[in-house]
């Protein structure tokens, strides 16, 4: 009796640590044109970062970087982490181009999704 009730409340705890992780997920907004890394907080299509770099550095494993549509001249893109890019349209376009490159490490999980993303 006691293992059974010791077993449901460990499914239990399990269940809300997982469904918390993924509660926690933030979303960061990117946008070359109107951003800034400095005096926006990259929380809202309204606030954006002007660089990729800049989201990566604050974002966290399972995180979604909304990337405006545009042309991105950065120094090359490097990251370790899991997280998914999602292109928003911006002025027309719903591509984003990277001219600098990108480079994901082997540990890290990326998805991209929306638009386009041009390497």
């Amino acid at each position: 009796m006691k293992l059974k009730n010791l077993l449901r409340i460990t499914l239990l705890f399990a269940f809300f640590v997982f469904a918390s992780g993924n509660a926690l997920a933030a979303d960061w907004y990117v946008n070359s044109t109107n951003g800034h890394d400095v005096t926006f907080d990259g929380t809202s299509a309204v606030t954006p970062f002007a660089t990729i770099e800049k989201a990566l550095s604050v974002a966290a494993d399972g995180d979604v970087i909304h990337v405006a549509g545009g042309t991105y001249t950065e120094a090359t893109v490097a990251m370790d982490l899991d997280v998914t890019f999602e292109v928003y349209e911006f002025q027309g376009t719903s591509t984003a181009l990277l001219n600098n490159g990108f480079t994901v490490t082997a540990d890290a999980d990326v998805t991209f999704t929306g638009g386009v993303f041009e390497l």
